[in-house]
C-alpha cells in the first residue's frame, strides 16, 4: 500500500510504501519498501508544515498553516501551483469534485473555493453576531449540493448554503452564502450549570443527520428535521475528542490521550457514563456503544490524524511518530512504521496487490537521498529502542 503523511517539524510530506504485515518497531520485523521525502517546494519549515491534504483528480493538493495552498503532480509530486490565500490558521480542505473543485476554510469564517486553473472566489460566511468567534471545522453536507456546516469555540453549529443553482461553468455561479438552520445549546447540567459550546468536527450522516464531537468530550447527534438542539448528547470520557471518522454507522473517535475507540452511534450501553454528585451520589448516564479499541501496537500519544480508506482501512498518526494501519472491522494492526515525525494528516493513496507495490516502487525511489532518509530513520528506531548494557560489579576482597 501506499500512504502519504505530513510531516510536522519538516514542513514536507513523507510517501510510505509497505506491505501488510510491515512493522518497523520489532527488531526482526518486516521493513517498508521506501520512506521518501516529497513535496520538498517551497522550502518547507515546522511554521509552514502541512495541515490537510486531499486527492483532486490528478494532483495532491496541500494546504499549510500559513495559509498557502500547494498543487503538486500525484505521479511524481512536481509543484504545480503556489497560491498565498491568507496568513490565518486553515480549518478544513474539502474535495468537492462533483463540483470539480476543492475549497479551503480558515478560522476566520472565510471560504475559498479552487480549481487548478481558475482564480480562487473568497466568500465570507454569515455572522450574526457583531463580534464573530473564530471556526474550528466547516464540514461538507455529501447528501445535499451547497450545504456545509461550521462552528467552533462558543460558536454553535451552523449550516449554511453557498449557493442556490450552480451554473454550468461552476466557477462563475453566483455565490450567495445563506444560514439556513442554527443550532441551539443543550439544556442545563444536573446543576442547572450551562454546559458550554465547543465544536471540534462535523460529520454527516444523511442529509438532515449529523454528528458533532466537542472539546468536552461529548458527541452529539442532530437532526434538523425534529429540532435544533440535539436529539442526542454523550459523554464519551472527560477528554478532548480531537478527531473523528466515519465507517457506516460507526464512529472512530480519537482523544488527548492515547484513545483511539470505535463507537456504535446505532446502539446505546444505558450505564455508559458515571457521574459522582456530592448532593445526588452517583449517577449513571447513556450512551453510545463503545465496540472496541484500537489498540494493537501500543499507541503511545493523541491521535491527530484518522483517515478511513473505503471503509476497509483505518490509518492513523500523530504524537508518537508512528503510521499504523489497521482493519477497520476487525481492528488488528495491518502496518506500523516509526516515521519519525508528528503526524497532523494522513493519506491512504492506494491498497495494490503485494507485487504492484514493489514494482511501482522500484521505479521511483532508487535516488541517494532516500536511502539516507531510510537509514536515518531505522538508525533512530535502534537507539531509541537499544537496552543499555548491565554495568559490570568488580569482586571485593575480603580482608582477614
Amino acid at each position: 500500500m501506499k500512504v502519504l503523511v505530513s510531516s510536522d517539524e519538516t514542513g514536507h510530506v513523507k510517501e510510505v510504501v509497505c506491505l501488510k504485515g510491515t512493522d518497523t518497531s520489532k527488531k526482526d520485523g518486516v521493513k517498508p519498501i521506501s520512506v521518501s521525502k516529497v513535496c520538498l517546494e517551497p522550502a518547507a519549515s515546522l511554521k509552514s508544515r502541512v495541515l490537510h491534504m486531499i486527492i483532486f483528480e490528478d494532483y495532491l493538493i496541500t494546504l499549510r498553516i500559513d495559509g498557502v495552498v500547494c498543487i503538486y503532480t500525484l505521479s511524481d509530486y512536481t509543484l504545480v501551483k503556489y497560491i498565498k490565500l491568507t496568513s490565518v490558521k486553515p480549518v478544513s480542505l474539502i474535495n468537492y469534485s462533483q463540483f470539480g473543485c476543492f475549497i479551503a476554510a480558515f478560522e476566520n469564517n472565510k471560504v475559498f473555493i479552487m480549481t487548478v486553473e481558475d482564480e480562487p472566489v473568497e466568500l465570507n460566511l454569515p455572522v450574526e453576531d457583531k463580534n464573530p468567534t473564530i471556526i474550528a471545522t466547516f464540514a461538507p453536507n455529501p447528501f445535499k449540493d451547497g450545504e456545509f456546516a461550521f462552528g467552533g469555540e462558543e460558536n454553535d453549529i451552523k449550516l449554511v448554503s453557498l449557493f442556490e443553482k450552480p451554473n454550468k461553468k461552476f466557477m462563475s455561479t453566483k455565490f450567495e452564502p445563506k444560514i439556513v438552520f442554527t443550532a441551539e445549546n443543550v439544556p442545563n447540567d444536573f446543576l442547572d450549570l450551562r454546559v458550554p459550546i465547543s465544536v471540534k468536527h462535523i460529520k454527516f450522516l444523511e442529509e438532515n443527520k449529523f454528528i458533532s464531537v466537542t472539546k468536552y468530550g461529548q458527541l452529539r447527534i442532530y437532526d434538523t428535521t425534529i429540532k435544533n438542539q440535539p436529539i442526542h448528547d454523550f459523554k464519551i470520557g472527560p477528554k478532548p475528542i480531537i478527531q473523528v471518522a466515519i465507517s457506516e454507522d460507526n464512529a472512530i473517535l480519537s482523544d488527548t490521550t492515547s484513545l483511539i475507540g470505535k463507537y456504535s452511534l446505532t446502539k446505546i450501553d444505558s450505564n455508559a457514563t458515571r457521574i459522582n454528585s456530592a448532593s445526588a451520589g452517583e449517577l449513571r448516564r447513556p450512551s453510545v456503544k463503545l465496540l472496541g479499541k484500537f489498540n494493537e501496537g501500543t499507541n503511545t500519544g493523541a491521535t491527530h490524524a484518522i483517515y478511513n480508506f473505503e471503509n476497509k482501512y483505518v490509518a492513523t498518526g500523530g504524537l508518537d511518530r508512528y503510521l499504523r494501519v489497521f482493519d477497520i472491522k476487525t481492528r488488528k494492526l495491518v502496518a506500523k512504521v516509526y516515521l519519525g515525525t508528528q503526524i497532523s494528516s494522513i493519506i491512504v493513496v492506494e491498497d495494490d496487490e503485494e507485487e504492484e507495490v514493489v514494482k511501482k516502487s522500484k521505479k521511483r525511489h532508487d535516488s541517494d537521498n532516500d536511502e539516507d532518509d531510510e537509514e536515518d530513520m531505522w538508525t533512530q528506531l535502534e537507539t531509541n529502542t537499544k537496552e543499555p548494557e548491565p554495568k559490570k560489579l568488580k569482586k571485593k576482597s575480603r580482608k582477614l
